[in-house]
């Protein structure tokens, strides 16, 4: 049964984190082209990361809590959307590696169809990352010489089938998303 008040928090949260995430796109932009240092913000825009760095923070607390409490979030107990949202704030847990690999485990050993395979491998890659070992599914990427490139790719070529497992498009078409999306 579906608990519909953990639904709606995770929701929510998961709505506070994107606004904090598009208030930073502007910065994230002069970041990458070059025309702003982190240590160079100007008040109005260090408040913007601070916000931020305070969602984050919040959210990965309550994240912890509730995982030590419930186990993860799953389909059948919070409903699809609202399990994507747990994993959202598990992807931006990057503060908390240890927090981030007990729900990747807490996803994988959920029952069948319970999980999102593609959230799962975009987890996975984050936490190999941390962990300093290589990425899977090429889900973590960097940019490179004006391209989007995966950050330590294992097994580059037999990438494509990995991410066909986990219900991703290919690599090449992933990069062009984030090409156009940037």
């Amino acid at each position: 049964m579906e608990d519909a008040e953990l639904r709606d928090e995770l929701l929510r949260r998961a709505e506070v984190d994107q606004q904090a995430r598009r208030a930073c796109t502007p910065l994230f932009a002069k970041a990458r082209d070059g025309m702003v240092h982190p240590d160079d913000l100007a008040p109005d825009e260090q408040a913007i990361v601070d916000r931020l760095t305070e969602v984050d923070r919040d959210n990965t607390r309550w994240l912890g809590e509730l995982v030590e409490r419930r186990g993860w979030p799953t389909h059948s107990l919070v409903g699809e959307q609202a399990a994507v949202s747990a994993w959202l704030l598990a992807q931006h847990a990057d503060q908390d590696p240890a927090l981030q690999r007990r729900c990747l485990d807490l996803m994988c050993a959920a029952p069948t169809g319970d999980v999102t395979p593609m959230y799962t491998a975009y987890l996975t890659d984050r936490v190999l990352l941390a962990e300093g070992k290589s990425q899977v599914y090429g889900t973590q990427v960097t940019l490179v010489d004006g391209e989007y490139q995966p950050l330590d790719l294992r097994d580059p070529e037999t990438v494509d089938e990995r991410r066909a497992v986990a219900g991703l498009c290919t690599l090449a078409e992933y990069r062009r998303t984030m090409h156009e999306e940037s």
